[in-house]
């Protein structure tokens, strides 16, 4: 599972690419023999619905905080991530330049008449 989130991929991607690549393999702890292959492509989504019927995600959870407590310095510390993203993100297209430039050439002489006429 944390390798169909981590490289963005369908189930089908994953299970062609883990017979392809050793590294994922490796990472798994099950080395396909080169004339190996995980032909059933649906062993990903009976995966899933095994651990959704047999796991207990409070004890998991539980264990997880048991192992990781000694590496954590400040465990009181609540820490929130504050990036702020721009809201008013606009793509620029033909019409948006040829927009701007009006409404830009019509406030910059409109400004320019009225300080004449002052």
């Amino acid at each position: 599972m944390f390798l169909k989130a981590y490289l963005n991929t369908s189930d089908r991607q994953l299970i062609e690419r883990f017979n392809t690549d050793w590294s994922l393999q490796y990472f798994c702890g099950k080395v396909l023999a080169a004339d190996q292959q995980i032909r059933d492509l649906t062993i990903m989504t009976r995966i899933r619905a095994y651990i959704e019927e047999h796991c207990h995600w409070e004890q998991i959870q539980e264990v997880l905080m048991d192992h990781w407590k000694q590496d954590v310095d400040n465990s009181h510390v609540l820490l929130m991530d504050a990036t702020c993203y721009e809201s008013y993100v606009r793509f620029p297209t033909d019409p948006n330049y040829s927009g701007n430039a009006a409404s830009g050439c019509l406030k910059s002489n409109c400004s320019k008449n009225v300080n004449n006429w002052a």
